[in-house]
């Protein structure tokens, strides 16, 4: 199933390819003390290594791709899971929980990972 779900975002991809639209994926996304690496799927927080799962991973490549950018629950297990959906909205506050225990400075104040109320969550920067 997962073949499927690649094929369907690599015709969404397609038009814009087409039309001369490429953006490139950085390699590298730094955002304040934390730095992930696309290509080697590795995260640094504060110059340590982190050992995140692959949702983990995933969730914060997502959050981070966008800084700013708020996602609701379910828009990000959509882009967790595509349409197969093997948890529910709550799971990703399981792993928005776990990733603020990893990368941030102090997970009960976090100021990266940040939630909206009765939205979702975003990356803070600022």
């Amino acid at each position: 199933m997962s073949k499927t779900i690649l094929v369907a975002d690599d015709k969404a991809n397609a038009v814009p390819r087409r039309a001369g639209h490429v953006t490139a994926v950085p390699e590298t996304l730094s955002l304040g003390g934390i730095q992930l690496s696309v290509e080697s799927r590795t995260v640094k927080s504060f110059g340590r290594p982190v050992s995140l799962t692959p949702s983990e991973f995933d969730l914060l490549h997502v959050l981070m791709s966008a800084p700013g950018k708020v996602f609701s629950r379910s828009e990000l297990l959509l882009k967790l899971q595509g349409n197969i959906h093997a948890g529910t909205e709550r799971s990703v506050d399981v792993h928005i929980r776990n990733l603020r225990i990893k990368v941030e400075p102090n997970s009960s104040e976090p100021i990266y990972i940040e939630t909206v109320f009765g939205i979702g969550y975003r990356f803070n920067i600022d």
